[in-house]
Order: structure tokens, then sequence, then C-alpha cells
């Protein structure tokens, strides 16, 4: 459900410069019905495999219109906490939404901090990860989704019509006009 006090949370921290990533949740329900949320913050949205390159939604993430990203989210290996060469498997927005923070510090450096105020920071941040993400790839992503998945490393523009509106494309790479 929605609760006021973590909304205003994710809205106070962005507001003070800090870039908020938020798990979209797991219930495969609208996302708008879930905190916490803020239009400020990134909201990610978990996706799965697919043999055909039209990678959908996992079974339980949620979708709609208050996802801004996609990004991998089932079967994820990484390393576990119960031996020094041990790993673990694991599924879900909160996975995705660990990509997507790792995407997003990939761009902290290149956004000059004396030059932006906190929150034109943060927002300068989300504005860098939703340019650069691959568009109009995915599959199944539940109505009303943003058809985004984080991209962090191949040019994915070879003209304007593959960026987004207010985005030109500019030696391979999305950049707001």
């Amino acid at each position: 459900g929605r609760s006021d006090a973590l909304d205003k949370a994710v809205k106070d921290m962005t507001d003070v410069g800090y870039t908020v990533v938020i798990a979209a949740g797991d219930h495969d329900d609208n996302a708008c019905f879930y905190s916490p949320y803020d239009p400020s913050a990134i909201t990610v949205g978990a996706l799965r495999d697919d043999e055909n390159g039209f990678n959908p939604k996992t079974s339980s993430s949620n979708y709609g219109e208050c996802i801004d990203i996609w990004a991998p989210g089932e079967d994820i290996t990484g390393a576990s906490n119960q031996g020094e060469y041990e790993s673990v498997s694991k599924s879900g927005t909160s996975v995705a939404a660990a990509f997507v923070a790792g995407v997003a510090s990939l761009y902290f450096e290149s956004v000059n901090t004396d030059l932006h105020d906190a929150p034109t920071f943060s927002a300068i941040v989300k504005e860098k990860v939703i340019n650069q993400a691959e568009r109009d790839n995915l599959g199944d992503i539940g109505y009303g989704s943003a058809n985004l998945m984080a991209q962090t490393t191949a040019s994915r523009c070879s003209s304007n019509s593959n960026c987004g509106p207010g985005v030109k494309c500019l030696d391979g790479v999305c950049i707001s006009k």
C-alpha cells in the first residue's frame, strides 16, 4: 500500500541532492499503488530473459506509469554471505533496482556539482539514466509502463527518431537538446 511518510522521505532525499532508486515492488500490480514513490526518484521494474530478445517483466514485478525504467531481475547470480566462494541466485525488483543504482552511479562524475543545486543534481542524474536507456525493445511489461531498459555500454541511437522527446542523437548518444 501507500505510505505518506515513506513517500515524503524519498522526496526529502531528492530535495537535498540524493539520487534515489526505488524497487517498484513485486505484487504484479500497478506500481503507483505502492510506496515508496515520488516522481523525483527512479522507480525500477524487473525483467526476465526471453530467448527471442523481447524481455518481458517478471511474473511478480509491478508495472504502470510510475515505472521509469526496467532492468534484469530474474535469476541474477551474486555473492553470498554463506562462504568466501559461495553464490546465490535472486529475483525481483530489488535486484533490478540494484542494477539501476549502479547505472546512476556511473553518471555522478559527469555531473559538475559546482554548477547545480542539490535537487537539480538528482534530476540530472535521473535524466541521464532515462536518456541513455534502450527504447522500445521490451515484451509484455504491463499497461502504461515505460518501454525503457537500463543501458550503460553501447551507442543506442543512429538518428533523432531513436531518442525520446526533447532529446537528440549526437555521436550515437541521446542527449538533451
